[in-house]
Order: C-alpha cells, then sequence, then structure tokens
C-alpha cells in the first residue's frame, strides 16, 4: 500500500513538470490509483483521465471466480 510519502512524491512529480517542462496534458492514461489523478487535478485541471484498459480488464478478471477465470487466461494472454 502506498502512504503519503509516495503521495507526495507523485505531487512533487507533477509540480516539477509543469514547472520545468510542460505546459498542458490534454489526456492521462493511468491506473486508477487516486492519487496520480488527485495531482494531476491540482496541477493541470484542464486534462482529460482515462483509465487503462489492461488494468481495468486485469481487476475485473479478477473479480471472476476462479474456475471461470483460469479458463480465460489463454484467450486474455492472446489479447492486445
Amino acid at each position: 500500500m502506498w502512504n503519503s510519502i509516495h503521495w507526495k512524491k507523485v505531487n512533487q512529480i507533477v509540480d516539477c513538470l509543469q514547472t520545468r517542462i510542460v505546459k498542458a496534458v490534454k489526456l492521462a492514461i493511468g491506473d486508477g490509483a487516486l492519487g496520480f489523478w488527485k495531482a494531476l487535478r491540482k496541477t493541470f485541471p484542464k486534462t482529460r483521465h482515462q483509465r487503462c484498459w489492461v488494468h481495468k480488464t486485469a481487476n475485473v478478471l479478477n473479480k471472476l471466480p476462479k474456475i471461470i477465470n483460469s479458463a480465460r487466461v489463454p484467450r486474455r494472454n492472446g489479447v492486445v
């Protein structure tokens, strides 16, 4: 689990992007970590968010019963 020190680092990285390099971010793709989205909203409020489909699919498949999930593994690995 991430603690407040990790989230503080995420905020510092996003702030550093703004001050040194990036003027605007149009789209950000992430795994659903709430601290990342919060840091982006604070620094780049107009940024659109998109959830990473690989992480989203993995999270859904993890909720399926093991017998169904194990039967789907070969298919999941073949789809990109």
